[in-house]
């Protein structure tokens, strides 16, 4: 009977085990997401930079060398507005994109998408600065949460991390219970073998075949 409960204590340590590793691994891919998707969340900070290369002259509006560079890496196109809803400058502006709009229209745009494009603005001293990314390549959602559940996230987020070791560890206990009762009539039949007693084993749970093999043995 030792020998078979260290038996089940190894398959036990082997499940848990199994169950960490599994967790530390979702972990690391969590941790490996989170980071490679850091570099989308700039857009804000491009689009100041891009606003500040827009230098006004006694002749319009000039996008700096920088600035075109900027607007190729991140961006399809972009334009500024003055206060009363006008385009004063634009680059690359796609026919379908319209002149002027209304402060409702801009209200909404700046929120959600401007003919299918995400756009980013910026409020600078010239007027409204509007930038956007190609179609179909950003989802916009407006979320708002309130403060108290973004500080109580970290505690929540303990809380599911120690639920699923626990739920693990519990599911690998009810495995090797099931096991163990399994593993513990073959031993009980070998051992009446081994007396030359009759065996009439149960032929149902996880060791099966085992169990008809043994009943099949006759002296």
């Amino acid at each position: 009977m030792k020998d078979m409960i260290k038996i089940i204590r190894h398959y036990l340590l082997i499940s848990v085990t199994t169950t960490l590793i599994l967790l530390l691994i979702n972990c690391i891919i969590m941790v490996c997401w989170i980071y490679s998707s850091m570099q989308y969340t700039n857009f804000n900070y491009n689009v100041e930079k891009l606003s500040q290369e827009l230098i006004k002259t006694d002749k319009g509006y000039t996008l700096s060398p920088t600035g075109h560079t900027i607007l190729q890496e991140y961006y399809v196109w972009a334009m500024l507005l003055d206060d009363d809803g006008h385009v004063v400058w634009s680059e690359n502006l796609p026919s379908e994109i319209p002149l002027h709009y209304t402060s409702s229209e801009i209200a909404g745009f700046s929120t959600w998408y401007l003919k299918d494009y995400p756009v980013r603005v910026w409020a600078q001293d010239n007027g409204l600065f509007v930038a956007a990314q190609p179609k179909h390549t950003i989802w916009k959602l407006q979320l708002e949460a309130p403060e108290k559940m973004l500080h109580s996230l970290p505690s929540w987020f303990s809380l599911v991390l120690i639920c699923n070791i626990v739920g693990s560890i519990l599911i690998c206990l009810l495995l090797s219970l099931r096991f163990f009762r399994s593993f513990k009539e073959i031993v009980s039949g070998i051992e009446d073998l081994t007396t030359k007693k009759p065996v009439m084993l149960n032929t149902k749970g996880l060791l099966k075949p085992l169990a008809k093999n043994i009943n099949m043995i006759i002296f």
